[in-house]
């Protein structure tokens, strides 16, 4: 976890087995009202190489 500047206060990595289960804890966690998220999936560098090769 960070700690930041700007607009974000804070920027945590985390990694969860699939996407549905993030959704789920970011869904409970927001539903208390106090907290926004907003989420971004990473890629390795390899990943990221594996699908830019598929690209025609």
């Amino acid at each position: 976890m960070y700690y930041t500047l700007g607009k974000h206060d804070l920027v945590a990595m985390v990694e969860t087995p699939n996407d549905e289960a993030i959704a789920s804890i970011l869904y409970n966690t927001g539903s208390f009202g106090n907290v926004h998220t907003e989420t971004l999936r990473a890629f390795t560098t390899s990943e990221a190489a594996s699908l830019i090769v598929k690209l025609p």
